[in-house]
């Protein structure tokens, strides 16, 4: 993992928030050489909060120049509504199924980056080896995979997750039905010439390189024909400690979802535990480089021990009354109060099914805001 790109230490991460520039970032963020706040690992693992992280914004900036990066920020928070409300549906196909699908597996060249399309096949790679590539990357790896190569987005969705150190189960999974078309859009193309404009890229003759319409009907091309029969993901978690738990004290549980060193701070005398549930793990793959970011993060906050098993297999939680975690799809099992996440937008109805329907609300609340 390239540590410089994402530090893990508090105080670092919290610098490179202050120097976030939303004008650069307005201008720029389409292009794969412009502007990235690089944040979105610390927004996945709660390390800071998406109301924290627009304060922060809006502190330095007028509304007007932050507008863009708070509107990014809006489809967090919209697709982490949207799974709130759904749960378990968001597996599966949304408003309409995928159609055009002719399997559900991986594609071999995908895995081997051996598309022949220079910047696709360079993107996979710096996902494999460093956990992170640009939206742009993401969105044309999907598109490629899903209305191109005719998979359907689960598994694919999964392979992406696995390796992306700001892997956000609702954000990934939703941006991929999205582009499959079957979450409150139609299917998302692209073609060389779209890599060409937001790339340094200059290929030609690719079998992308054709108008869009004449894409959305052409046959599966040789390059992602061949399929990967064995295909699996698996997470390597660590060792857990041994944990003698004391009913008489608070304890306060901590997912990989809430890792901020600040929440409950004040609780000093606290048992913090970090919960590592196999089973969610076994659902919800993720790379060891991944395990190793998380648990780096996990050191900022003082005295955490960590507990890898289900939460009914940790000794004396439930002889404790003094039990909180902070509320997540992932966690609804866990015993105790739940603290509500720190959301920018909070006040918005959480039964709205469309974006266009959430930011026309949130947007109100911006426009209203003092500060």
């Amino acid at each position: 993992m390239d540590t410089e790109t994402f530090p893990t230490e508090f105080r670092s991460i919290h610098k490179r928030i202050l120097q976030i520039d939303p004008i650069e970032y307005s201008k720029t963020r389409h292009y794969l050489k412009g502007y990235t706040s690089k944040i979105s690992p610390y927004l996945t693992h709660g390390v800071v909060s998406t109301k924290e992280v627009a304060y922060t914004v809006l502190h330095r900036y007028n509304k007007q120049k932050a507008y863009s990066f708070i509107f990014e920020l809006a489809w967090r928070e919209y697709y982490y509504i949207i799974w709130n409300h759904l749960k378990n549906i968001i597996e599966e196909d949304i408003d309409q199924e995928q159609t055009g699908v002719i399997h559900k597996k991986m594609i071999k060249n995908i895995l081997n980056t051996s598309t022949g399309i220079k910047v696709i096949d360079n993107a996979i790679t710096r996902l494999h080896k460093e956990g992170y590539i640009h939206n742009k990357e993401r969105t044309w790896i999907a598109s490629l995979v899903c209305n191109i190569g005719k998979s359907h987005w689960k598994l694919p969705s999964k392979w992406m997750y696995y390796y992306l150190l700001d892997g956000d189960i609702a954000s990934n999974t939703l941006n991929w039905q999205n582009i499959a078309g079957t979450f409150d859009s139609s299917k998302i193309y692209f073609n060389q010439a779209e890599i060409n404009k937001y790339s340094d890229s200059q290929q030609f003759e690719t079998f992308i390189d054709k108008p869009i319409k004449e894409l959305k009907t052409i046959r599966v091309p040789k390059e992602l024909q061949d399929l990967e029969k064995d295909f699996e993901l698996a997470t390597q978690l660590p060792k857990s400690e041994i944990i003698e738990l004391d009913p008489a004290a608070p304890i306060l549980l901590y997912s990989i979802w809430n890792l901020n060193p600040n929440w409950r701070k004040e609780e000093i005398e606290a048992q913090r535990i970090l919960v590592l549930e196999p089973s969610h793990f076994n659902k919800y793959p993720i790379s060891p480089q991944r395990v190793e970011f998380i648990l780096s993060l996990a050191k900022n906050i003082p005295n955490l021990k960590l507990f890898v098993g289900e939460i009914n297999e940790l000794k004396g939680l439930n002889r404790s009354k003094n039990v909180a975690s902070i509320q997540h799809p992932t966690t609804e099992h866990w015993p105790g109060k739940k603290d509500k996440p720190e959301l920018f937008f909070e006040q918005v109805n959480n039964k709205l099914r469309s974006f266009t329907d959430f930011w026309e609300e949130a947007q109100k609340f911006f426009d209203e805001l003092s500060l």
